[in-house]
């Protein structure tokens, strides 16, 4: 589960990070509040675009045209624009692959089917609102589906509460 957060300061507490190296280009920073302290820390940096590419464009977020003016001629806009608190969005495969392996390992198959209809409830709305073609998601829920049961069984993700 993703949760939208208006949290400028995190923000402006990795640029000087990128300001070091002179950085140039697209960055996706990834922070973990520390249970021992509260405080958010950095855990990844990645030199792409993020995979939830889909979840600012749902908070009105425009990070597909705010990556491409970047490239092209700056970006001149705000470094954190404004955007809702509290969005949330599940990703349905994962929550779904977590519901086929605890099919298989669990014997009360009401209450695992009652928690993971909760947890996609929680947060059903789509990442994007385009369903202009909707074949890709289509697909990439099938193959996330048909990779239960794999090698990557041993890497399950962990669903929210476990």
């Amino acid at each position: 589960m993703s949760e939208s957060t208006y949290e400028p300061e995190l923000v402006r507490q990795v640029l000087p990070f990128f300001e070091h190296l002179g950085w140039q280009g697209l960055a996706e920073v990834e922070l973990k509040c520390d249970s021992r302290d509260g405080i958010p820390k950095v855990i990844e940096v990645n030199p792409r675009m993020p995979s939830y590419l889909g979840f600012p464009e749902r908070c009105g977020i425009p990070l597909s045209t705010m990556m491409v003016e970047a490239a092209s001629k700056g970006w001149s806009g705000p470094i954190c624009p404004s955007y809702p608190a509290g969005v949330r969005l599940v990703r349905t495969g994962e929550v779904l692959k977590i519901l086929l392996h605890r099919l298989r390992s669990e014997t009360r198959k009401a209450g695992t089917f009652g928690q993971a209809w909760a947890e996609i409830r929680s947060g059903i709305r789509p990442a994007s609102l385009d369903f202009t073609d909707p074949l890709p998601r289509v697909g990439k829920l099938l193959c996330e589906l048909t990779s239960v049961g794999s090698s990557e069984d041993s890497q399950m993700p962990v669903a929210p509460g476990e």
